[in-house]
């Protein structure tokens, strides 16, 4: 995804040129915080991010892909999140 729109959507009330300083401030924080393990995350170039999903823990997903029979509660992601 462009790192512009990224940065439209996450700071959508705030002029542009904000929201990309903003948008710049938190990647550095996210990447500080990852570590060496940003490039297994993270891809992307000057322009766009691309997150790789399958190595990461989504909340989001958690739910969209929860089956009842799987015995897995909401609770239990209540519990992961905190």
């Amino acid at each position: 995804m462009a790192r512009t729109k990224i940065a439209e959507i996450l700071w959508d009330r705030v002029p542009t040129s904000q929201a990309r300083a903003s948008f710049r401030q938190a990647f550095h924080e996210l990447s500080s915080s990852l570590g060496p393990h940003t490039g297994e995350l993270i891809s992307g170039d000057v322009h766009t991010l691309q997150l790789r999903p399958e190595l990461c823990w989504i909340d989001a997903l958690a739910v969209l892909h929860h089956e009842p029979s799987s015995g897995f509660l909401f609770s239990d992601l209540v519990e992961l999140c905190i």
